[in-house]
């Protein structure tokens, strides 16, 4: 009987060896991006309108503000870096990266693995649409008529912006956070966190 107990537990730890080490295969590998590798691209559109944002980002933090001009600033790894085009008002952002290639990265660079949109002041955007693997997303004072977000891991930040309908939604790890001084319509308000918190002007609320 000492035997086979013996044998049961020495089996059931060979079983959690090789689900560990089969665990730590599949986890991203962690590199090191250097100063040399990040990059500063920025594309500017002169006094073309915008009307839409649409996202579509592998991993890097997304800010979206008012500034002067109509501009997208990327400060990423040479062979990530996002392109941006504008065509009849809809300004496209896309970042892919081979799944093969994922990596938890770091850096001692500022803000490296940032992407700013920049819009013109007193733009009034009627869609931004933002579809992410690992990103977190920061909007500050833009008025966006409709925001919609679906994230598998990331924080949604939102400061200071109006807006008429709300879609959150990530399906893994994030926090999403509103703070506006602005009315908000619950019929149009929806946020989901598998994992996280949701805030809406200092109160924390249950998946809407």
């Amino acid at each position: 009987m000492k035997k086979y107990s013996m044998a049961v537990i020495a089996f059931a730890v060979i079983c959690v060896i090789v689900g560990i080490a089969f665990s730590i295969k599949k986890m991203p590998k962690v590199a090191y991006s250097n100063d040399s590798s990040i990059a500063t691209e920025t594309e500017e559109f002169g006094e073309e309108e915008v009307k839409e944002v649409k996202v579509n980002m592998d991993h890097g933090h997304l800010s979206l503000v008012y500034g002067a001009k109509l501009e997208v600033v990327s400060k990423q790894p040479v062979d990530e870096m996002p392109t941006a085009s504008l065509e009849n008002g809809v300004l496209t952002i896309s970042q892919e990266v081979p799944k093969k290639d994922f990596s938890i990265r770091v850096s001692n660079t500022e803000d490296a693995f940032s992407t700013t949109i920049v819009v013109p002041e007193g733009t009034v955007l009627t869609n931004t649409d933002v579809n992410a693997d690992e990103v977190d997303v920061k909007i500050q004072g833009v008025k966006i008529e409709n925001m919609t977000f679906n994230i598998e891991s990331g924080d949604v930040d939102i400061t200071d912006s109006e807006f008429a309908s709300f879609k959150a939604n990530i399906t893994d790890y994030g926090d999403i956070t509103v703070d506006t001084q602005h009315d908000v319509d619950m019929n149009n308000f929806s946020a989901f966190t598998n994992h996280g918190d949701v805030v809406l002007n200092g109160h924390e609320l249950s998946d809407k």
